[in-house]
């Protein structure tokens, strides 16, 4: 694997605590334990702090502030007296182990080999302050890098380079440090808010810490099983992403991310139960749900409506997935949840059967990180060779700005191919990414532009064509693949009796000889059965067009494309 020599940040280690935990009252608590037989070095007490600090500073604790923690992790940052620290903030009620329902030690549904802690209720939430710590960073201690059996066994087999291609791009990433310490100065100086929070010493401390890891000789990379991808960069700052460099590249980094990834990927399960619905009303609901997520502006809308519900919505996406996704129909429906069933009853019923009593993000995950890593990241690999960059987060890459076309011709192409739905693919500079998470409340908001006097053009008078009916019109409109440089590929025309190319093409024995935009055996079934199923007359059509239209349908046949196990 990989090895470059990375630049690491030599620097004090704090530990970030609750504000209501004493470190001097903590450690006379520890010295009067039965089990203590001497009192404790000061490199022995690091250890006690060190494991609160992973509690208080890990980014993925969820809402009830369990945070997961492998004992290869523990063993790294508290050598083999882990054990021994643990059970001592146990007796302490500092800290407590989650148990399953015979009573003893639960274990992670992702790695078998962690258990889920977090502190007390005393100091769950309380506010975090900086203390010194008594051990320094070891530059030369390599970080571990595989760290689950089904994570090394993925990286060994040779059906999926996809793998090693992500990781070995991950070693070409690195931040520069001295404008992410800049950043720094000046965001405490200017009294910055990062996601509407003050940026403060106890921030710019965890912000160090994920700019450390990523620098270090080896990066930190593992498969769940449910198939995401874990990173140093999965778990870094939005904000200071910007400060990104890939070696021997200038130039800029991009960002492409799917719309509503999660949401719109759940379509082919939700076309399946609409196709099984004998009530119209419930059919046309689903429709509906459809078409919004087609107009990339879901959340935003949908927000909108719950609000007209009189709910008040803080965060459209976070709400949405948390309150309604994940709603466990054993609790009591919260107002968001209960609003936005009386809008959607169908949908909201469709969730249910699909979740099969788990988790929206159980059930979804494998489908996301397959779309990602298995397809899109392997068709980069294969089509534009192993040097080309590219980097996962989730249900996104990054990627250098000269590649950008290509890359996001695979992945319209991809999410396509899943959904049914095209141009979903948005991209971004990382650095408009980062500015879009930054407050900076000292400062005087810019004065807006006089917009520019209007000029009425003068043109001749034409006639107006009659407003058609929406649905009418809906069905008369076919949508074409994007092509790699263009984006009017796509056709709109008018249904007609005129049987002409098309038919001639349909009744042709020899479609060489007539079309030199040769339709495969499959491009001819796909266009056959959507002549049949919508009664339309392709005649209109140039044979290019045709052939778009022919690989644009074609993913409705093809039985083996993203198959979902949980439906």
């Amino acid at each position: 694997m990989p090895t470059l020599k990375r630049k690491t940040i030599d620097k004090q280690i704090n530990c970030i605590l609750p504000e209501n935990l004493d470190p001097q009252a903590l450690r006379e608590q520890i010295n009067s334990l039965t089990t203590t037989k001497k009192p404790v070095t000061d490199t022995q007490f690091w250890r006690y702090l060190r494991f609160i600090d992973l509690l208080t500073s890990d980014r993925r604790k969820d809402d009830n502030g369990w945070v997961m923690l492998w004992y290869k992790i523990l063993a790294i940052n508290l050598t083999g007296a882990y054990k021994k620290v643990i059970e001592d903030l146990k007796a302490l009620r500092i800290i407590e182990v989650k148990q399953n329902n015979r009573g003893t030690d639960s274990y992670s549904a992702d790695n078998d080999e962690s258990k889920q802690y977090r502190l007390t209720d005393t100091f769950r939430d309380e506010a975090t302050v900086l203390v010194h710590a008594f051990k320094r960073v070891d530059p030369k201690q390599p970080k571990i890098e595989i760290e689950d059996k089904k994570t090394e066994l993925l990286l060994q087999n040779a059906s999926t380079p996809e793998y090693n291609f992500l990781l070995s791009n991950l070693h070409k990433l690195r931040y520069d440090v001295e404008a992410v310490e800049s950043d720094f100065e000046e965001w405490l100086a200017e009294g910055v808010r990062i996601k509407n929070v003050e940026f403060n010493e106890v921030t710019r401390e965890m912000m160090r810490r994920t700019v450390e890891s990523l620098n270090s000789d080896s990066v930190s990379f593992t498969i769940g099983m449910t198939g995401r991808i874990t990173t140093d960069l999965t778990s870094s700052y939005k904000v200071l992403r910007r400060r990104l460099v890939v070696d021997g590249y200038e130039g800029e980094i991009m960002q492409a991310d799917v719309t509503s990834a999660q949401i719109i990927l759940m379509l082919h399960a939700m076309r399946t139960y609409r196709d099984q619905l004998t009530d119209p009303i419930a059919t046309e609901e689903l429709n509906q749900f459809e078409a919004l997520l087609k107009t990339r502006e879901f959340y935003k809308t949908l927000s909108l409506q719950l609000e007209a519900e009189g709910v008040q919505v803080s965060n459209p996406k976070t709400d949405f997935l948390r309150k309604v996704c994940n709603h466990n129909e054993k609790h009591r429906e919260n107002p968001f949840y209960a609003a936005f069933k009386k809008l959607y009853p169908t949908v909201t019923e469709f969730l249910r059967v699909l979740k099969k009593g788990m988790s929206f993000t159980t059930v979804m995950t494998p489908v996301e990180a397959e779309l990602f890593n298995n397809r899109i990241a392997r068709r980069v690999y294969k089509e534009l060779g192993s040097q080309t960059f590219i980097a996962g987060i989730y249900d996104a890459f990054i990627f250098k700005k000269d590649d950008e076309s290509e890359i996001l011709r695979i992945m319209n192409e991809e999410v396509y191919k899943a959904t049914g739905l095209m141009n979903m693919v948005k991209v971004t500079t990382l650095k408009e990414e980062s500015e879009k998470h930054i407050t900076y409340p000292n400062r005087q908001p810019e004065p807006t532009p006089a917009p520019a006097p209007v000029v009425e053009p003068v043109v001749a008078a034409v006639a107006l064509p009659e407003p058609q009916d929406l649905k009418d019109k809906e069905n008369r409109e076919v949508v074409a693949p994007v092509e790699k440089t263009k984006a009017d590929k796509y056709s709109k025309y008018n249904l007609n009796d005129d049987d002409d190319d098309f038919e001639k093409w349909l009744n042709s024995s020899d479609e060489t000889t007539f079309d030199p935009f040769t339709l495969t055996t499959e491009e001819q079934e796909a266009i056959s059965r959507l002549k049949e199923e919508t009664g339309r007359d392709l005649s209109e059509l140039s044979p290019e067009d045709l052939k778009l239209l022919a690989e644009y349908n074609l993913s409705k046949l093809k039985k083996e494309v993203f198959e979902y196990q949980y439906y």
